[in-house]
C-alpha cells in the first residue's frame, strides 16, 4: 500500500469498517511510514476535537488547540446557530 492510498481508507479504518485483509495492509503500512501515522493521529485529534466543540456549551477548548483554530471554530459555530 502507498500513502496515496492510505488516505483513501483513513475514515473507514478509524470506524473500523475495513476487512480483516485491507485492515492488516493498512496498519503494516503505518508500521513503515511515520508521516502516514502522525496523518492518522492528527485525523483523530480533529475528530476528538469537533465532537468536544461541538458537544460543550460553555465554549472551553482543548489546551492542544491553537487560539486560531479556536477562533474560527466558534465564528463557524455562530454562523450555523
Amino acid at each position: 500500500m502507498k500513502c496515496r492510498e492510505c488516505f483513501q481508507f483513513i475514515i473507514d479504518y478509524v470506524e473500523n469498517d475495513l476487512t480483516a485483509e485491507v485492515r492488516t495492509t493498512f496498519e503494516q503500512h503505518l508500521a513503515d511510514c511515520q508521516p502516514c501515522l502522525d496523518y492518522l493521529e492528527s485525523y483523530r485529534l480533529s475528530i476528538k476535537i469537533g465532537q468536544q466543540v461541538c458537544c460543550n456549551t460553555e465554549n472551553e477548548a482543548l489546551e492542544e488547540m491553537p487560539s486560531a483554530l479556536i477562533a474560527l471554530i466558534l465564528a463557524a459555530k455562530k454562523k450555523l446557530e
